[in-house]
């Protein structure tokens, strides 16, 4: 059975590690969202900027109609954590790779997601064990 799998990041890094994850769904039908300021499918937003908070929401049901992903997986940054809401919305599975940048605890996204992803993995091995996470390895 083919999945369709929404890869979901901020630019630059998350990007980066979004892109590394591909093979790990070869087989699969995979779309790579970007969230950014400079013709990304997604508006970026942060705490910084709330008042595009709603837009990306709009934007990413938007994606997620057209692309009915059955898997959704992040790695990172508010545009990517309010994609996995809007995909439990569609009854997705979501799934949250926190950025290998979080070294000392995880993000705040991150522990948002918590409440929201059917797997949370940070990349580091310590803070996978004392948040509670899975660790299955480094991206980067």
């Amino acid at each position: 059975m083919s999945v369709s799998v929404l890869l979901v990041s901020s630019g630059g890094g998350h990007a980066t590690q979004a892109r590394l994850l591909r093979p790990a769904f070869q087989g699969h039908r995979v779309t790579h969202v970007i969230a950014g300021s400079r013709g990304g499918d997604l508006d970026d937003c942060s705490l910084a900027t709330p008042w595009r908070v709603p837009r990306c929401f709009w934007q990413s049901w938007q994606i997620m109609r057209r692309e009915r992903a059955n898997l959704v997986v992040s790695t990172g940054a508010l545009p990517g954590l309010i994609m996995l809401i809007v995909a439990r919305g569609f009854g997705a599975q979501a799934i949250w790779v926190d950025s290998v940048a979080n070294a000392k605890t995880l993000s705040l996204s991150g522990k948002v997601a918590r409440k929201v992803a059917h797997r949370i993995f940070s990349q580091w091995p310590d803070i996978a064990e004392r948040e509670g996470v899975r660790y299955a390895g480094a991206v980067l």
